[in-house]
């Protein structure tokens, strides 16, 4: 069954690259969730001026290739993802 979907050690390596996406996504947004202090489907009145602001693509070097990664944005600029660090 995995055979007929896996022709090859390369469609192997492509199927494990599209498992990162929403591995590194999640991660991403539990660091804003942190970063923030709120949940992001929080509705409540927040003290802080600093929210979410969209999303930029990296993309990451890995020992199986080159994946885009989508990160989320904050106002202030001042999120910095930890997990995966810039340059």
């Amino acid at each position: 069954m995995i055979r007929s979907f896996l022709q090859s050690i390369e469609d192997a390596d492509e199927a494990l690259k599209e498992l990162f996406d929403p591995i590194f996504e999640s991660l991403f947004q539990g660091e804003m969730n942190h970063h923030l202090g709120y949940e992001n489907d929080d509705k409540d009145y927040k003290q802080r001026q600093n929210r979410r602001d969209g999303y930029s693509q990296k993309t990451d070097h890995t020992t199986k290739g080159d994946i885009t990664i989508v990160t989320p944005r904050d106002r202030d600029g001042s999120f910095e993802a930890q997990m995966i660090s810039k340059r």
